[in-house]
């Protein structure tokens, strides 16, 4: 079970993000979205914990906290069929 973590700073690595995460519990991987083209971070990701029976308490103790002077956008990731919507 993912989270997504939105509002990163451009700079952020996934190993920053992954120390910052492992505070709370054990983090199986992260992977921060870039840009195809330019390779850019495009400010979010994806942390992958341990146990999934940390990720409420981990969005809770996450969302909304200052992390290199960036307010985190934490949540619960959905899957891509409940992101794309609806089909024509």
């Amino acid at each position: 079970m993912e989270i997504y973590v939105g509002n990163l700073t451009p700079t952020m690595t996934a190993m920053e993000l992954k120390k910052h995460f492992s505070v709370y519990s054990m983090v199986k991987s992260v992977h921060i979205i870039t840009d195809h083209h330019t390779r850019q971070s495009k400010c979010f990701g994806y942390v992958i914990m341990e146990r999934r029976k940390d990720i409420a308490k981990t969005v809770e103790m996450f969302h909304r906290t200052e992390f290199k002077k960036q307010l985190l956008i934490v949540k619960k990731a959905r899957s891509r069929d409940e992101r794309e919507g609806s089909p024509w």
